[in-house]
This record gives C-alpha cells, structure tokens and sequence, in this order.
C-alpha cells in the first residue's frame, strides 16, 4: 500500500506542476498581448506578479518576462526599470539591447559612471551604434557641461503644479500673458474624491488629461484655475460608456 501511496503522490505532483507550468505560460501570454498593444502599465503589472512564480531555473522565460517588464517601466519613465533590466542580464537575456537601454535608463537617472559602463559593453558588439556613442560622450561630459552656468532661471509655480499630476502643454490665451491653457491629469472634484475611484489608463497607469485654464488677479497672481470652459460635461463619453458595458457583461477570469 505504501508503494501505490508514494506513486500517487508522485503522480500527484507531477499534474499540479504540468498544471502550474500552463497557468505561467497561459499568464505570459496575457502579459504579452498587452505589452504588445501598447498597454504598458497593466503589461508590468501582469509581468511582475507571474515573474515571482517562474521557477528560477527556467532561465530563459524569466529573462523574457523580465526584459520586457524593463521596457515597460522605462518608457513609462519609471525607477523600477534598472531592477527589471538587472534580472534581465542576470539571467542571459539573448539580445545586447538589454544592455543599451539599461544604459538609458541609469543616464537618465543620474547614474553616469554606471550608464558608461553598460554603453560599453553594448559597444562592444556595436561599435559604430550611434545612440550608444552619443549616451556614452554625454556621461563623460556631464561633469564639465554642470560647471557651465545657465543664462535661465526657472522657477515652478505652485498653482500649476498640483501633487501627485503631471502638468505640461501651457500657452498663453492672449498677448498681454494674463491667461493661459494647459494640459493636467489633476483631481478636479475633491468633493467626490474617494466615492468614484478614478479611472487610470492602462497605458499610463495615470489619470486621463484634460485641459484647464487660469487666469492671473490684479496682484498678478494666477487664480481660478478649472476645467476649460465648454469642452467637457459629467456624462460620460460614448467610448467609457463602451467600455464599461463591456467589462459588466463579460465573464470574471
């Protein structure tokens, strides 16, 4: 009995890792198909909850997942990408564009001794790869382009720039420069913030953009800053009504 018992068992365990292994690959496919049609935040996400449950010794979906998890967050501008493009290298991704935009990636960051490094082993199978080459002189100029001193000074204004949104876009409305148009993912209702949870594109992961206006007081500062005028209403629009039909009438995974 004990003998049939222990073969059972192995049987057992057999099936649920095949079933497993299916599950895994089912899910990078998933993962896959969004990162392939542009949907970038939700394509990370997926990537890196399955990541965790890839046995490391499948080295090259792990390299995969994680190389494209990297491009996710890096053109999503996103921090967790030199991770991602870390485990990518640690585990033999195939191609040595994992090592170009990682260099990006740690240039953009500030990280330039770093970026120089990856740029050169790049080169080294690229040489003549101009983006590699002007990435790498730029990390070597940095410290001697920081000690030249600007002939700008900038300076945020507060109002415009509201926590946790991107604003950009601005233009002024009229020739004396009192009003102005600009682009912002801001929170508009504070009133209903936390009822309606605001939906995020799964490209971004970030609020959908809408046009705002301000204008500038009799101190010179700018006030009644809100959604421009005309373009825009409480109902929803013909495509979110789409896709919210859609998403009730079909089957939960």
């Amino acid at each position: 009995m004990r003998v049939k018992e222990i073969i059972c068992l192995l049987w057992a365990a057999i099936i649920a890792c095949s079933m497993s292994s299916c599950s895994i690959s089912a899910r990078v496919k998933r993962a896959d198909k969004k990162y392939n049609i542009g949907e970038y935040y939700q394509a990370a996400e997926m990537y890196k909850q399955v990541y965790r449950r890839i046995n490391s010794k499948d080295k090259s979906m792990r390299a995969h997942v994680a190389f494209n998890q990297g491009e996710c967050y890096r053109i999503l501008n996103n921090s967790k990408a030199t991770s991602a493009y870390k485990n990518a290298i640690r585990y033999h991704y195939p191609d040595s564009i994992v090592y170009l935009h990682y260099a990006q990636v740690l240039h953009y960051q500030g990280k330039y001794k770093e970026a120089i490094k990856q740029y050169d082993i790049y080169l080294h199978s690229y040489p003549d790869n101009y983006v590699a080459q002007a990435g790498k002189y730029s990390c070597m100029q940095m410290e001697e382009w920081r000690k030249q001193k600007s002939r700008y000074e900038v300076n945020p204004v507060k109002a415009f720039n509201a926590k946790r949104s991107s604003n950009m876009a601005p233009a002024l409305l009229n020739a004396d420069g009192d009003a102005i148009v600009f682009t912002s993912n801001r929170s508009e209702n504070k009133e209903k913030k936390g009822k309606n949870k605001v939906r995020v594109s799964s490209v971004t992961g970030a609020a959908s953009f809408n046009l705002y206006s301000a204008r500038k007081n009799a101190a010179g500062q700018w006030e009644d800053i809100a959604l421009c005028e005309g373009l825009y209403s409480d109902e929803p629009s013909e495509e979110e009504e789409s896709s919210i039909g859609s998403k009730q009438s079909s089957p939960a995974e």
